[in-house]
């Protein structure tokens, strides 16, 4: 009687050979497919860990008058061709992931899912276009400000050695939500199915104050937590720790957070808030027809 051939064991060296070239290749780039966030820590930790030293950061900054007479000087070195051209690839690789996760959260609320590849495929070339020059005029307006909030203190400082940097820097948190909230909403108008008027209209809709003052209280607390992770947990973690290491992970810790559990309540505020908007009620009908915000 003939017994039936033995199926061979499959080979055990292989196993651990596989699982890990998952866990250093194959897991590693799902993530990235799945969340566009790792390259905006890429894009943060790299110039981090080459233009910070390793420690004395607080020391320097919180000298009386250092923003008077210690941070013009760090104006020159930026200055170089070598670093402004590194700095506007860094920003327009911020303003194609930003547009492509603005893509890709029009797609969930419009049609419930959505992947990376599918949105970045989606993407236009002249929702950048359009992002970059709208951004970048809020830049210039948001700067010209500061410089005129700085020149009389610089004054001040000079001739009376005044030291005005706690006002200012009390301004600058007062404010700072605003660009914030703009330069957001910017994100999220640029990939909307409209022309460009019609988006310029949408963001002229964050002047009104029932659409004004939830955003700002929305992203006051989040600036709050992105100081605290992105700001000071780095500087103290340099002086008094020591670690770019460890200041490093809490600056990619600080970046991921609000992508990966905030973007989608912040998206959901927006349109919430701008919902009377024609555009945004004909984009996002179906979405606000089953109760908008209060599904979600």
């Amino acid at each position: 009687m003939s017994t039936p051939a033995e199926t061979p064991a499959p080979a055990e060296g292989k196993r651990p050979a596989r699982g890990l070239c998952d866990l250093l290749f194959l897991r590693p780039l799902k993530l990235f497919r799945r969340n566009p966030g790792i390259v905006v820590v890429v894009a943060v930790l790299v110039p981090f860990n080459l233009l910070t030293p390793g420690q004395g950061v607080l020391t320097e900054v919180f000298t009386p008058g250092w923003l008077f007479d210690g941070a013009p000087g760090l104006i020159g070195p930026l200055l170089r061709p070598p670093v402004l051209a590194g700095a506007v690839l860094l920003y327009l690789a911020k303003n194609v992931v930003s547009a492509a996760v603005a893509q890709e959260m029009m797609l969930i609320f419009r049609n419930g899912r959505a992947r990376l590849w599918e949105a970045v495929r989606a993407l236009r070339p002249g929702s950048v276009v359009w992002l970059t020059v709208v951004e970048c005029c809020t830049y210039a307006v948001f700067a010209l400000a500061a410089l005129l909030a700085y020149l009389p203190a610089l004054l001040a400082w000079r001739a009376w050695r005044v030291d005005l940097t706690v006002p200012l820097l009390v301004v600058g948190v007062l404010v700072y939500p605003v660009f914030y909230a703009v330069t957001s909403t910017t994100a999220m108008m640029c990939v909307l199915p409209a022309s460009a008027r019609e988006r310029l209209r949408v963001l002229r809709h964050l002047t009104r104050t029932r659409v004004f003052w939830p955003l700002y209280g929305y992203y006051a607390v989040r600036i709050v937590v992105e100081v605290l992770l992105l700001g000071i947990g780095p500087l103290v973690l340099l002086d008094l720790v020591h670690s770019k290491i460890l200041a490093s992970a809490a600056i990619a810790l600080g970046v991921l957070l609000p992508f990966l559990l905030l973007r989608g309540a912040s998206y959901a505020l927006t349109l919430e808030l701008l919902k009377a908007d024609v555009a945004i009620g004909s984009v996002f009908a179906d979405h606000l027809a089953r109760g908008g915000l209060a599904r979600r």
